[in-house]
């Protein structure tokens, strides 16, 4: 991605898109994540997902019309988002993912040093942060971020390193350890049981 290797990167995404169509979406990310960081772009995306938020009750039929005319219908009509079962997502996530944004930005003439992978990382961070509040409607939105988490961690990572002053370093990292530990006690997806068709057949993975 850093290269612009559009024909590579498009390879490996036409790969993942054998497993499950929702990695099409990598393509559009693709083109809006190599700017610039800190442009007004980045700030649009993040108070559009907040408007979309605040007026997806408005906007829910036409969402479920457009559901309806792709692979996913099945979410149009089994109700899952009329029925007032499925929840929000925990904005927990929001803070988890808007953090080390926060730290980046206050340090920002440290992490020029990155370059043009720094932009990307940033912009991949206020993407994560906009999918995760518009997820606050309906969890299922959460999902999407998965394909950008990998990123994140290393984003994370590299501000500790190049962010922080080495004096402050210590705290950052345990105020990060104890953050993902909460996280990964309390908030993320709890998998019960689950069987792989491609990994050890027939062996469970989660318990």
């Amino acid at each position: 991605m850093k290269r612009g290797s559009f024909f590579k990167y498009a390879v490996f995404v036409l790969l993942a898109y054998c497993m499950h169509s929702s990695a099409l979406i990598l393509l559009l990310i693709y083109f809006v994540v190599r700017r610039k960081a800190w442009t007004i772009g980045s700030y649009v995306i993040l108070l559009g997902s907040i408007i979309v938020t605040v007026c997806f009750d408005a906007i829910l039929p036409s969402f479920l019309g457009a559901l309806e005319e792709t692979s996913y219908s099945n979410y149009a009509e089994n109700g899952w988002f009329t029925n007032g079962t499925e929840g929000g997502s925990s904005l927990f996530r929001v803070v988890l993912t808007a953090a080390p944004v926060v730290v980046a930005y206050l340090n920002r003439e440290r992490m020029n040093r990155l370059g043009h992978i720094g932009d990307i990382l940033i912009n991949i961070s206020f993407l994560s942060m906009a999918i995760y509040i518009i997820a606050s409607y309906n969890w299922i939105f959460a999902r999407i971020a998965i394909y950008l988490q990998a990123y994140f961690i290393i984003f994370t990572g590299w501000v500790i390193t190049y962010a922080v002053k080495p004096k402050d370093r210590a705290i950052y990292t345990t105020g990060t350890v104890i953050a993902f530990f909460l996280f990964s006690r309390f908030i993320s997806y709890q998998i019960y049981m689950y069987q792989s068709d491609y990994f050890l057949p027939g062996r469970r993975l989660f318990r």
